[in-house]
């Protein structure tokens, strides 16, 4: 698309998403850092861009406040129809991250986990991810 905006195309239809916050991509980085042991462990591959071919295992979502519905609703069906196993929301502004499990065909809730606490994904192998470390970095303004 020409200009500066940035879009998604979601089920056949060009959506206008924002740019990402300065958070946001501290979360990005953040998690990419911490995911590194799966690469490490020959558990899998590791991507930030969503040109992949087939289901990825784990799909992690960073919300915005504009784009929060979209990626709970219409994203989370898309990815429970092409088998995602597991699914995390991660929400700067509460400082929490949410993870989703695929069960019979749906992804289910399977916790939320705030500062303090730490994760353990099934998915990755048993992973441990510490949520102080997800969201060290810039305070939310």
């Amino acid at each position: 698309m020409p200009g500066d905006d940035r879009y998604e195309l979601i089920d056949g239809e060009l959506i206008l998403v924002p740019s990402p916050s300065e958070f946001h991509q501290t979360i990005l980085m953040n998690l990419i850092h911490l995911l590194q042991s799966v690469r490490q462990s020959d558990l899998g591959r590791l991507y930030c861009a969503p040109n992949v071919q087939g289901a990825p295992d784990l799909l992690v979502e960073i919300l915005s406040p504009s784009t929060s519905r979209l990626d709970s609703t219409r994203k989370r069906e898309l990815y429970e129809r092409h088998g995602v196993k597991e699914m995390w929301l991660v929400d700067p502004q509460e400082r929490k991250l949410a993870v989703l499990l695929l069960r019979d065909g749906k992804l289910e809730d399977a916790g939320e986990y705030g500062t303090g606490q730490a994760l353990v994904s099934e998915t990755l192998g048993n992973l441990t991810i510490d949520l102080d470390d997800v969201f060290q970095g810039q305070v939310i303004r």
